[in-house]
């Protein structure tokens, strides 16, 4: 097994996955850092692993999952580095235009056309299941956890994914005005505590036990407090974020009585970061996590 890649509450002494309790698995978010979780659930699928009750993805954590439940074998990671190749996905020179530093609709538009969703496999897969897809509300900057169907499921991900700063203009679905989840609800494990699980698998973008900084959160409440000059509860929960992720963590590393968590994460910094990657580091990136998604299914 990957030194410090998987930790659990129990994991190395004596821990029986085997027995039966409601379960989890939470995917954070991480832009270009999710080809690792693309690994991981590569490894999932190609084990035909998939035991859990409830699934709950943040940002492209929610896009990865997604693919997991359509069993798509490598399909996130194909949209990954076509993506990462695109002309158009990432422009300053929209930016300063007044547009969107990330395009997302250049997403949408391979997500649907180019590597098309299986909805019917993954409707039937979370038949009698929870599927979460984390939001934030813009008015009220609290996370909104969404249960996608057919008709809104690529919406909710367009929602989840507007990163802010990076993209100037909530998504606007049924009546709500939604940004990125992980503004609100980064690592969204208590979610999942409330709706049951015992034992919850939580795939990181980040080293286990990273802290956000609080001077990260600052700068960007410098900046949100210019873009998002109109809506006063997206600058307060970017100016909290740092706060509520170390919160999760915090909760992670000390989970209540009768709760198991296990995190995957790599063991040092990804080469990929949110917004630069190469073809090259993503191909490192997404190799480190098929192996520790082997490690891990092999270790149960």
């Amino acid at each position: 097994m990957t030194d410090n890649s998987i930790l659990a509450n129990n994991l190395m002494l004596g821990f029986n996955y085997s027995k039966k309790k409601k379960q989890a698995i939470v995917a954070e978010g991480g832009g270009f850092r999710n080809i690792f979780s693309a690994g991981v659930l590569d490894a999932f699928i190609s084990s035909e692993f998939d035991d859990f009750d409830i699934y709950i993805g943040v940002s492209g954590g929610a896009m990865v999952l997604s693919s997991y439940v359509g069993k798509q074998y490598k399909r996130s990671a194909r949209i990954i580095t076509e993506i990462a190749a695109h002309p158009d996905f990432l422009s300053a020179k929209r930016y300063i235009a007044g547009g969107d530093y990330l395009g997302l609709d250049v997403l949408m538009d391979i997500e649907n056309k180019v590597y098309p969703f299986d909805y019917e496999t993954a409707l039937k897969n979370i038949a009698d299941k929870d599927f979460i897809i984390v939001c934030t509300d813009v008015d009220s900057g609290q996370p909104v956890y969404m249960r996608p169907d057919a008709k809104h499921w690529n919406l909710y991900l367009k929602a989840s994914g507007s990163l802010p700063i990076l993209t100037r203009s909530p998504v606007d679905i049924q009546n709500k005005h939604l940004l990125d989840g992980a503004l609100s609800s980064p690592l969204p494990v208590a979610r999942a505590i409330e709706m049951g699980a015992e034992r919850i698998v939580v795939i990181r973008t980040r080293p286990i036990g990273v802290q956000e900084s609080h001077i990260e959160s600052n700068i960007e409440g410098i900046i949100s407090s210019y873009l998002y000059r109109e809506l006063p509860m997206v600058q307060k929960v970017i100016r909290e974020h740092a706060g509520i992720y170390n919160r999760a963590n915090e909760l992670m590393q000390n989970p209540p009585k009768g709760v198991e968590i296990i995190q995957i994460a790599p063991p040092e910094v990804l080469e990929c970061s949110i917004a630069h990657q190469t073809l090259r580091t993503l191909k490192n990136d997404y190799r480190l996590g098929m192996e520790m998604g082997m490690d891990f299914v092999n270790s149960i």
